[in-house]
């Protein structure tokens, strides 16, 4: 607002009005167009972006193209009186490229740095519609394309995979007593947990609600179980402690795991076995 406002003043006091029949319509549309979706842009920036370095490169050098395009915009409808000042109308918009170049680098390094986090939580594509809220894993669309494309792979390369699937023990009455928050934060606790269990190459959806899937690229069944073991030993020692106690109460989960060797499956069927396979565990215990 206050460089809208800069513009327009400096324009008052620097020009007169052009004749009405000298002033393009369709100039003005498109050139006040491109200055408000530039403004847009500006508010998008500040209100999804934290504070930092690249967010400042990105405000200055999309202000300054704003500039530009508000001054050809304005310049459809004056005339300046003094003639060269129609010549710098390019000035700020070309010094506003150069930071957006500096910010896209900046932005590059910390994306590098932001893809190491989610490397076990996406592979091949992102898309954040489909993600799960409360731990950040994507949901089992996501799996299902990743098993789709895994099945592809396994009639080109032959390259067996694995599933395995984990249940929070007991996380109804673990729901009923301590409320959402505390079994959000138990979800997402798990979540951190398995990810960390994981190899890189490996990957991690949520399924519903206290389930989670991992699909094991190249992997055999036996590898897969050792994971798994390993995986369950780790949460086993997870304590959670709540304000009112000092006593904690320590994680357990339960898992089922299947090897595809075939690309006759389909995910329905896999993850009919995977769910059986977990039921059959848990009346066992």
């Amino acid at each position: 607002m206050g460089l809208t406002l800069l513009a327009i003043t400096a324009t008052y006091h620097t020009s007169v009005p052009k004749p009405l029949a000298d002033i393009n319509l369709l100039d003005c549309l498109g050139e006040g167009g491109l200055a408000l979706i530039t403004l847009m842009w500006i508010v998008v920036t500040l209100l999804t972006r934290p504070k930092g370095l690249v967010t400042n490169l990105l405000f200055a050098g999309l202000s300054a193209m704003y500039v530009s395009m508000l001054w050809d915009f304005l310049d459809e409808m004056v005339i300046f009186t003094p003639p060269y000042l129609t010549s710098f109308e390019a000035i700020p918009a070309c010094i506003g490229m150069i930071l957006m170049s500096i910010a896209a680098h900046y932005w590059y390094k910390e994306q590098s740095i932001f893809n190491q986090t989610l490397m076990k939580k996406e592979r091949f594509y992102r898309d954040h519609s489909i993600t799960d809220f409360v731990t950040g894993l994507y949901s089992i669309e996501y799996m299902k394309n990743q098993i789709s494309h895994e099945l592809a792979r396994l009639e080109s390369e032959h390259c067996t995979f694995c599933l395995t699937m984990f249940d929070i023990c007991n996380f109804a009455a673990f729901s009923r007593q301590h409320g959402l928050q505390k079994s959000n934060q138990l979800l997402r606790d798990t979540a951190d947990m398995l990810s960390l269990s994981m190899r890189e190459s490996d990957l991690l959806c949520r399924f519903a609600a206290d389930k989670f899937v991992i699909i094991h690229p190249q992997t055999t069944q036996a590898q897969a179980n050792a994971f798994a073991a390993r995986a369950t030993a780790f949460i086993a020692r997870h304590a959670n402690y709540h304000d009112d106690k000092n006593q904690p109460q320590f994680s357990a989960v339960r898992w089922s795991s299947i090897e595809i060797h075939n690309q006759q499956w389909e995910f329905e069927s896999l993850m009919t076995n995977l769910v059986a396979a977990l039921n059959r565990t848990k009346v066992a215990a």
